[in-house]
């Protein structure tokens, strides 16, 4: 909502010329970590996966919803499709 609010246009699948329906390829949404001091630490100290992702977190890095709606935003793929593929 905030991007909406922002004036970020977002786009829906039209899909082929011959079906309207569908997308042409594939685009990957991903989540990189690296692996930061704090980060190994947490891994070498037995932490779980709520700790690790907090600490991404702090360090600026994106989850795959994040990295979502920036595809939405480029125009790359659907806000339908975002939710579909990022839901919890």
């Amino acid at each position: 909502q905030q991007q909406i609010d922002a004036g970020v246009t977002l786009f829906e699948a039209v899909g082929c010329d011959q079906c309207n329906e569908g997308y042409k390829g594939r685009t990957g949404i991903y989540q990189v970590m690296p692996l930061t001091e704090e980060i190994q630490k947490i891994i070498l100290e037995g932490g779980n996966s709520m700790q690790i992702g907090e600490a991404a977190q702090r360090s600026g890095v994106n989850d795959l919803r994040q990295s979502a709606m920036r595809k939405c935003a480029a125009g790359t793929i659907s806000l339908i499709e975002a939710n579909r593929v990022t839901k919890d």
